[in-house]
């Protein structure tokens, strides 16, 4: 059956089909308001709740790090006296042809003769490196004995191992009634550059020119 929508009347609808209409003509706006204008503003407040969550998460570890912020600089402190502290007692890269030097000295004030001073390759450790320098010297017992003291005494870390001794045969001079051989170990504070280790290469390279010259 044809309905001619021109001359249709709502009012003239019966009661119930009258309230199924307005039903459907609900629905269908609360749809259409449901999937254009309050579903994005749903999207917006999740998206909103788990950037707070977030930034709420951001600011406990702000407030957990403020807190030991104190601890923080306690530690550095701690660890720039440990600093200074190995400052005093290692020398840098840059320092080590004074105490080539002073290693020459102690030998020379002991009245010891050198005969042989080889730096040896630098070993890297955590942040320090072990240079071991070999020599040989002429001497006697007490002039030998003078060197270790002062070597002993030293503000900067001095081990020496490997000693050898043999004596001079048939010496007239009482100052030189023997040969050694010893390792005279230092330890050199590392810079932000580490030295590399080889034949040749700095702080060796360099000291053992000084001693030639």
């Amino acid at each position: 059956m044809a309905v001619n929508l021109k001359s249709f009347k709502f009012e003239e609808l019966p009661p119930t089909y009258q309230v199924v209409v307005v039903g459907i003509v609900l629905v269908a706006l609360s749809a259409v308001f449901y999937t254009y204008y309050l579903s994005p503003i749903k999207l917006d407040i999740a998206r909103l709740d788990a950037e707070i969550q977030n930034l709420d998460i951001q600011v406990k570890k702000g407030q957990a790090v403020e807190r030991k912020l104190p601890e923080f600089k306690s530690e550095i402190e701690r660890l720039r006296l440990r600093l200074e502290s190995l400052r005093k007692i290692l020398p840098e890269a840059k320092e080590t042809p004074d105490l080539v030097r002073k290693l020459q000295n102690f030998a020379e004030l002991s009245s010891l003769k050198i005969k042989k001073f080889t730096p040896q390759p630098t070993v890297p450790h955590d942040f320090y490196l072990d240079w071991p320098i070999q020599m040989e010297v002429e001497g006697s017992y007490p002039n030998l004995g003078a060197f270790f003291e002062k070597v002993g005494n030293y503000v900067r870390i001095i081990n020496v191992s490997s000693i050898s001794i043999s004596a001079i045969a048939n010496s007239a001079d009482a100052n030189r009634t023997l040969t050694a051989t010893c390792t005279a170990t230092t330890f050199i504070l590392m810079e932000e550059k580490p030295l590399t280790s080889g034949p040749g290469t700095a702080p060796a390279a360099a000291a053992a020119a000084r001693v030639g010259q």
